[in-house]
């Protein structure tokens, strides 16, 4: 049976190679046209914005998988794509598997629930939707191994520069590292098809693994620290004040004899019209949470906040102060209005928002609820939609720390990390995936555990073969696509020649 399993991939694997572009020249082409299309939204609003993002994803392959999850949902789901196979484990029954919509390492973080409690969990849900798991599995698998790649650039450049690396990555780090992702996937969904409920909880550091459990009792540190209201705010006379300006300064690339501004971290003060805009969004935020204290949402000040995500660079992004439980600048609390758009098209299957949510924001907070160990793991999670558009509203707290790939780097170079950790790391995630997809009931509401397990059957090892060879096939793609894109920015700089109409 696995056999004929892996043939049929492996066919089907000849068949899209087979169907590639008759030279790179075309691919080129084809990556330029779809950039310029997916982001064409923001290169029309905030062109400066949508340059910035542009120009971000050329520090790396990593950045650039992140800000290209929309070429990865084309390359996957078209046939005669260079990353389209059907699997050979999957069934109708596992289509419409309610998705993270792109996981990847560094959208896994930290979160203090209602009770105090710490959790691990997914933390970004901007393109949750529903469709086959095996989309969200590859992306997961695909996205360690790129962060592999990245790790082993960094260190390089460490090295030409004459420091030291402690722990390099080692021959098949990349291949182990993906691996591990579906190996945990595949037997935690069969544990969560059996053992229905929450199942996998990161919350204990010593159990999480190094790199989760670092992570952990720093978020706790820096959640006792209030470190978000110590960046962004200031204590002046008893009251406290949103902070404007540079957090972290800004940086200048030049692309195509170019300057583009990036911004890292910056506080920008809000004009009359977005402050009516986000005193209208907060009004409406209360009305998708119950019992929530209306003085507690008594707004003391607010900021456009520039600099943060890849994909979401250019969204507006708004931090809002406010009174929290009492008039204590101790319990101040600091909120963050995020808008959501449209998730990225799966082609072949239903685009959302539709039923069973009216707006992309109730999509992202609903499926957010549903995909994470527990509803609460943000108890301030929430959404608010204005005319057209609309916000999440998370907490912008200490308490909730992701992952970043730079730390990894560093952490290995300093020995303060060894690849071992990071391959415990990969199997973590990988599970935290299974019991997300077997949590969350499918679009038809019912269990999705059972389903996946079902089509996976008794050959799990099967599934990671199959994983494992589309990441072998597809990764050097995205290293290829990446080098020919800081070529587009090069050429046509960092709007890639978009002109506004």
């Amino acid at each position: 049976m696995r056999r004929a399993r892996i043939g049929a991939a492996a066919a089907s694997m000849v068949v899209a190679a087979c169907a590639q572009p008759t030279s790179e020249h075309a691919r080129d082409q084809w990556l330029w046209h779809t950039l310029v299309l997916d982001n064409q939204v923001f290169l029309e609003r905030e062109p400066e914005l949508a340059g910035g993002k542009l120009a971000k994803m050329s520090d790396g392959p990593y950045r650039f998988f992140r800000g290209t999850a929309a070429q990865y949902a084309r390359d996957v789901m078209e046939p005669g794509s260079p990353g389209y196979w059907p699997t050979a484990f999957g069934s109708e029954q596992t289509r419409d598997v309610a998705l993270v919509g792109d996981p990847h390492p560094e959208n896994i973080g930290t979160f203090r629930r209602a009770d105090g409690t710490m959790v691990v969990d997914f933390n970004d849900f901007d393109g949750a939707t529903f469709g086959p798991y095996d989309f969200d599995l590859r992306r997961l698998a695909l996205g360690f191994w790129v962060a592999a790649e990245q790790i082993d650039r960094d260190h390089a450049a460490l090295v030409a520069m004459g420091e030291p690396v402690e722990q390099p990555l080692r021959e098949g780090d990349r291949e182990a590292l993906a691996r591990a992702v579906v190996t945990g996937y595949v037997d935690e969904i069969a544990r969560a098809a059996s053992e229905p409920g929450p199942g996998l909880v990161l919350s204990d550091a010593e159990a999480a693994g190094v790199v989760l459990g670092t992570l952990l009792e720093g978020a706790i540190e820096d959640g006792d620290a209030q470190e978000k209201l110590e960046d962004y705010t200031r204590v002046e006379d008893g009251v406290r004040r949103m902070i404007y300006g540079d957090v972290e300064a800004p940086r200048t690339l030049e692309l195509g004899r170019e300057p583009q501004v990036i911004y890292e971290d910056t506080m920008r003060r809000l004009g009359a019209r977005e402050r009516t805009l986000v005193t209208e969004l907060l009004a409406r935020y209360a009305d998708s949470r119950d019992g929530i204290d209306p003085q507690a949402l008594r707004l003391k000040g607010s900021a456009r906040r520039l600099g943060a995500g890849v994909s979401s660079y250019p969204v507006a992004r708004y931090y809002l102060l406010v009174e929290g439980d009492s008039e204590a600048v101790e319990d101040d609390v600091l909120l963050e209005l995020k808008q959501v758009l449209d998730p990225v098209p799966m082609p072949g299957l239903l685009r959302y928002p539709s039923r069973p949510f009216s707006t992309n924001a109730e999509r992202v907070v609903g499926m957010q609820r549903a995909l994470q160990a527990f509803d609460d793991d943000d108890p301030w999670l929430g959404w608010a939609v204005v005319g057209d558009d609309g916000y999440r509203v998370r907490w912008r707290s200490g308490y909730q720390r992701g992952v970043q790939v730079p730390d990894l780097s560093r952490d290995l170079a300093d020995d303060d990390l060894v690849p071992d950790d990071l391959v415990v790391f990969a199997e973590l995630a990988g599970r935290l995936l299974a019991r997300s997809h077997g949590r969350a009931p499918k679009g038809d509401g019912t269990p999705a555990a059972p389903a996946i397990a079902a089509a996976i059957g008794d050959d799990g090892q099967g599934l990671v073969e199959e994983v494992m060879a589309f990441v072998d096939a597809y990764a050097p793609r995205v290293l290829a696509d990446h080098a020919a894109f800081v070529e587009l920015l090069e050429a046509h700089g960092p709007r890639l020649g978009y002109r506004r109409r």
